[in-house]
């Protein structure tokens, strides 16, 4: 599969290892990029999130976001972005990137949609209306960014 994906994680998290594998298993061409090794500067934390809401990317269970009282107020995003640039640990993680597309977290069902992956030639996202059990919910909650 010739898909590119860019991953943008902190190791220390749990859901690095298991977002790893999984990306794995569909045979993507993953780049990783471990924002605990190698820091983003606040060029390319402006560049990744142009446009969209910083609330998206804001880890608000690290240590940085009550420090920097970001839990009362948040300033101005020129401000947001440079504190996150002196401490990365304020993005949430994972970040998943495509040439159009971005999610924040790992959420399988979600990651699945945003890069059209299918399971063993199961794939529940293929039914159509008719053919959904009874009661059965769509499976298309996501979250990716556009």
């Amino acid at each position: 599969m010739n898909k590119k994906v860019t991953v943008y994680i902190d190791p220390e998290e749990k859901v690095s290892d298991e977002l790893l594998g999984f990306l794995s298993e569909h045979e993507l061409n993953v780049r990783v990029h471990d924002i605990s090794k190698k820091p983003l500067t606040e060029v390319q934390i402006s560049g990744l999130l142009c446009h969209f809401n910083l609330d998206h990317f804001l880890n608000t269970d690290s240590r940085g976001y009550k420090k920097n009282k970001l839990d009362r107020s948040l300033p101005e995003r020129e401000e947001v972005i440079r504190l996150m640039a002196e401490e990365n640990s304020l993005l949430k993680t994972p970040i998943i990137t495509t040439n159009r597309l971005m999610t924040v977290g790992f959420e399988r069902q979600a990651l699945m949609d945003m890069l059209q992956l299918r399971t063993n030639g199961d794939d529940p996202l293929s039914k159509s209306k008719e053919e959904k059990e009874p009661g059965e919910k769509s499976r298309t909650k996501s979250k990716v960014l556009k």
